[in-house]
């Protein structure tokens, strides 16, 4: 509104605005908007239309008709519903994922290599990706791996001509993870090879020793190739 007339505002959330009402919004401090809902939730988004978050019964609210916001001394912000009230941190500094954001069962490892988050679940492996044209940052599934996934480690290459490899350890045997995916390097159909958990050698950083459900095993990663030194004798 400029004083004489109304344009339309265009924002991430116009397919959402069309199938709900606005009932109430707030400015905050650092120009933000924070918009309630009669049936979507509370809605956030910057001076230029742009999603900065979406909040619904998916990620915490008690409910989706949201009927008042506004922001205490502290920055955080209260929420009036058709039944009860609820304090939000913005920004919070914990981000919460769920089965609805690719979290599809629980959790074993998580481990940040190579500037990308990797979760060990308990059917398969996941990365988290980034948020992107208003879609909010979620997990997606390492194609390749299905079952239970416990551990990561980053090994450096022995003559140091190649980046460093990601073993990861499942419950059907040893796998490299290639970006998004994940590559078999040891994994007999018997499931006579079982690591759950891996540490890189201190004395040799391109050895990763792995705990096995019957032993202890050892692999090198030397010139991109992986060698089996086999398990430890007598454990």
């Amino acid at each position: 509104y400029d004083g004489a007339r109304l344009d339309p505002f265009p924002t991430d959330f116009d397919a959402l605005f069309k199938t709900t009402q606005l009932y109430r919004g707030i400015v905050l401090p650092d120009g933000t908007f924070a918009l309630s809902t009669t049936s979507a939730g509370l809605v956030m988004l910057d001076r230029n239309g742009r999603s900065v978050m979406a909040l619904d019964r998916g990620n915490g609210l008690p409910s989706e008709t949201v009927y008042f916001v506004m922001r205490d001394r502290e920055g955080a912000l209260w929420a009036g519903f058709d039944s009860g009230i609820s304090r939000i941190e913005v920004p919070s500094p914990l981000s919460y994922f769920d089965h609805g954001d690719g979290v599809v069962s629980t959790v074993q490892s998580a481990e940040r290599i190579g500037g990308r988050l990797y979760v060990g679940l308990q059917s398969g492996a996941a990365y988290l990706a980034p948020a992107q044209g208003g879609k909010p940052a979620s997990f997606l599934p390492v194609d390749g791996t299905q079952t239970q996934c416990w551990s990561f480690a980053s090994i450096k290459d022995a003559r140091g001509s190649r980046p460093p490899a990601m073993a990861l350890a499942c419950g059907d045997g040893l796998y490299e993870v290639r970006g998004t995916v994940g590559i078999p390097i040891k994994n007999p159909a018997d499931l006579s090879f079982r690591p759950n958990a891996l540490t890189v050698s201190s004395a040799d950083p391109s050895r990763v020793w792995m705990g096995l459900f019957e032993g202890i095993a050892s692999f090198r990663w030397v010139d991109g190739r992986w060698i089996d030194e086999g398990r430890i004798d007598g454990v």
